[in-house]
């Protein structure tokens, strides 16, 4: 298979990428990598699927970990922006240009 691993340079993508790459191809996307993407970007995000892969991992998080009571209503709907919508708007590309039997993993955080 070849999957797209979205944030493929953190802790958990690299970790990922060490799990697929024996039985795969890998795809490695990260906003610094040669095939660059930002989950807020949506123009990134289509672009992923000129690559003609058959699923896509996604391990990107471009939220800070801050404890919840401290949160104001701005930064959670900055965060939700960020993490949640941006998935939201993978998936719903990916679900469009993928193959009939691939597959779209999200991953949460802590």
């Amino acid at each position: 298979m070849k999957i797209i691993l979205l944030g493929a340079t953190g802790l958990v993508g690299r970790a990922v990428a060490a799990a697929l790459e024996p039985r795969h191809e890998v795809v490695p996307v990260s906003r610094s990598s040669p095939i660059g993407a930002d989950l807020e970007d949506p123009a990134s995000l289509d672009a992923l699927f000129d690559t003609g892969a058959d699923a896509v991992v996604c391990c990107a998080a471009n939220v800070p970990l801050r404890p919840l009571g401290g949160l104001t209503d701005a930064q959670v709907l900055d965060d939700l922006r960020a993490k949640l919508l941006g998935q939201v708007a993978l998936a719903r590309r990916a679900a469009g240009r993928l193959p009939a039997a691939g597959s779209i993993t999200l991953t949460g955080g802590t």
